[in-house]
């Protein structure tokens, strides 16, 4: 009898620890992580302006990112990020004329849709963006280099591998609202975005 009541009670542990163990694939608490992936700029209006009709291109760039956050609730995580995309090439057939890259300080509001492994979200971020436009040759009076308020949009997918490891993908536009003062593009040209995969530690 004494072996019956211990394997009832080693089986219920493991069961409740089981069903503990499902549930916390949105319990709170804090995280860190970093990607990486490829990034694009689009100066349309500087590229139609400045060179019409020729066979300016503009080359992906690649990009990284770091985060750091606490999961507030199910459906809710504040989070302190990091991106760069690393020079995006300019070129006209073939040639480099100009390359730019952006470092954006950002504070995201990340929604979820907490399926249990599979965590569908959108995120907003307000913040402050280093952008870095250098030119070659005669370009280089386009030199540039300052800081503007970014907004950042986010659509991605959270999949738990184990309770505490997390693989990310994530598409994310963010525009510029500042123009540079000095190359001849619009507001709406400042976008940058980038497509990303990475990896998250929950504690």
């Amino acid at each position: 009898m004494s072996i019956r009541i211990l394997v009832v009670a080693i089986s219920s542990t493991m069961l409740f620890a089981s069903a503990a163990s499902a549930g916390d694939w949105t319990r709170p608490g804090w995280y860190l992580g970093a990607g990486g992936g490829g990034g694009f700029n689009f100066f349309n209006k500087f590229i139609k302006e400045e060179f019409p009709g020729s066979g300016v291109t503009i080359d992906s760039a690649g990009s990284a990112n770091v985060r750091g956050g606490y999961r507030v609730w199910p459906w809710l995580a504040l989070e302190a990020m990091y991106e760069g995309t690393y020079d995006s090439q300019i070129n006209l057939n073939g040639d480099n004329l100009a390359k730019l890259s952006t470092h954006s300080f950002l504070a995201n509001l990340k929604l979820f849709l907490p399926i249990k492994r599979f965590q569908p979200y959108i995120a907003v971020g307000p913040g402050a963006q280093y952008g870095d436009f250098r030119g070659d040759g005669p370009l280089n009076i386009f030199d540039t280099t300052r800081w503007d308020f970014t907004l950042r949009t986010a659509l991605g997918l959270d999949f738990y591998i184990t309770e505490h490891w997390v693989i990310d993908g994530e598409i994310a536009p963010s525009i510029r609202f500042t123009d540079y003062s000095n190359i001849p593009s619009k507001s709406t040209d400042n976008v940058t975005m980038t497509v990303s995969i990475g990896v998250q530690y929950r504690f």
